[in-house]
């Protein structure tokens, strides 16, 4: 079949890739370069050249099968992988001590750091506990919900929870409040620490993120479309069946049999909204809330807490109903490097790097959005594929959608049976 696949994050290489062996694929990418949300910036230093993340970067060891199994299968393997202890620090604008440090038994001494734990980290780890077990509140309780049932408090949900789970998306600490309790702390939840007293550790791709898309693009070759942003998809068939017609900015038209939009929502809304069938999908699309979020990859330690003993992986500050992270690329062996949200601070000088974002803020509306559109069969010949439409909204999301928008267009296929063992695999090691 001629297919097309719109978009080329990680979602829409994976399925080009998967449908490739079998299939005429062409993938449309309307930016100059592939990859999406994953955006490495390589920084040259006396040790030579490191890479670094400002989109897309910590993968779950545990919970992450999917991704982890894509990357098995293009020959990326624990060698070129460095497990990074995800330490965490809160502080509040006004405030001159941090709110929380949490811990990192098997390094704090080493690293001269103190954590600040207390009654703060006791009621946050019963908030996990109690999100964890579905129990009488049910699997839609609210964070706000969770946290009254946990016993939190007001000034531990205000000062520190809140501000926590806002970081993830960028949102507002009101809208944090109203998210399905399951999904803000799910990245928490996923990848915990093995004891209170340690850190949660997670997976960072040696190389970046970059090492995945680029194999994959590399491997599709003259296939790869970039700089051909696509303006509409329309169905010539009945039911908005194939032929569907994908034209693009340079006024070119072309037919396929069958096609993956693999955009982000919006984009995603925008191509398929000219179809009065498909119009319908671009209704529910449009509904997914996002934030724009602007990071900056620099030098600069003015976020950081004032003393260096309670710096952390993750620094998060409160401020404005609100809040930020900072990452502190602490495990990269280069001088201090951060990565700052800085869509509501002060940009900071020595910056390296800026890249904008959109995250989708997972309201309990935007879930039971995407429960329709998975119920939603407008064509039979059209899929959809993105981190947007499945769990927490990750790079594991992204691989999964793809994976499921391809055997949904053909199971058979050599590379989908392999990477769909290769789950299987991963998921029971």
């Amino acid at each position: 079949m001629r297919i097309a696949v719109i978009g080329a994050g990680t979602a829409g290489l994976t399925a080009a890739w998967l449908l490739t062996p079998d299939h005429d694929v062409t993938v449309h990418e309307g930016a100059p370069r592939p990859g999406g949300a994953v955006r490495t910036h390589t920084l040259d230093t006396e040790r030579g050249p490191v890479s670094l993340d400002l989109g897309a970067q910590h993968l779950s060891p545990g919970d992450f099968t999917a991704h982890r199994a894509l990357r098995r299968l293009v020959g990326i393997g624990e060698d070129d992988e460095m497990t990074v202890p995800l330490t965490m620090t809160v502080t509040a604008a006004g405030a001159t001590a941090p709110l929380l440090v949490t811990p990192d038994a098997a390094r704090d001494a080493e690293a001269g750091r103190t954590p600040v734990t207390g009654p703060a980290w006791e009621r946050i780890a019963a908030f996990l506990a109690a999100t964890a077990q579905v129990g009488p509140l049910g699997p839609g309780a609210t964070v706000a919900e969770a946290a009254v049932a946990a016993g939190v408090g007001e000034e531990v949900l205000d000062r520190i929870l809140l501000p926590w789970l806002a970081s993830y998306s960028g949102c507002r600490v009101a809208e944090a409040a109203a998210m399905p309790a399951r999904y803000a702390a799910a990245w928490a939840l996923r990848t915990p620490p093995a004891r209170p007293e340690d850190a949660a550790l997670w997976t960072n791709v040696t190389g970046g993120l970059h090492t995945l898309t680029a194999r994959l693009s590399d491997a599709l070759g003259d296939r790869l479309r970039l700089s051909d942003p696509v303006t509409e998809v329309s169905a010539g068939g009945p039911g908005g069946s194939a032929p569907l017609t994908v034209r693009t900015t340079a006024g070119t038209a072309h037919e396929y049999d069958r096609v993956v939009v693999a955009t982000p929502a919006k984009e995603a809304a925008r191509i398929l909204a000219t179809d009065p069938v498909l119009a319908e999908r671009a209704v529910l699309l449009r509904r997914l809330p996002y934030e724009p979020v602007t990071v900056a990859l620099h030098r600069d330690p003015r976020y950081m807490p004032a003393h260096r003993r309670h710096w952390s992986a993750v620094n998060i500050h409160a401020h404005d109903g609100r809040g930020e992270t900072t990452f502190w690329f602490s495990t990269a062996g280069v001088p201090d490097v951060f990565k700052s949200w800085i869509t509501h601070r002060e940009q900071p000088v020595d910056v390296l790097r800026v890249e904008r974002f959109d995250h989708l803020v997972l309201t309990a509306d935007a879930d039971a959005t995407r429960r329709k559109l998975h119920g939603l069969r407008l064509s039979p010949h059209l899929r959809l594929a993105g981190s947007y439409l499945y769990d927490i909204d990750s790079q594991e999301s992204a691989v999964r959608s793809a994976l499921q928008a391809v055997e949904e267009i053909d199971a058979s296929g050599s590379r989908t049976a392999r990477l769909r063992a290769a789950v299987r695999t991963e998921a029971t090691s």
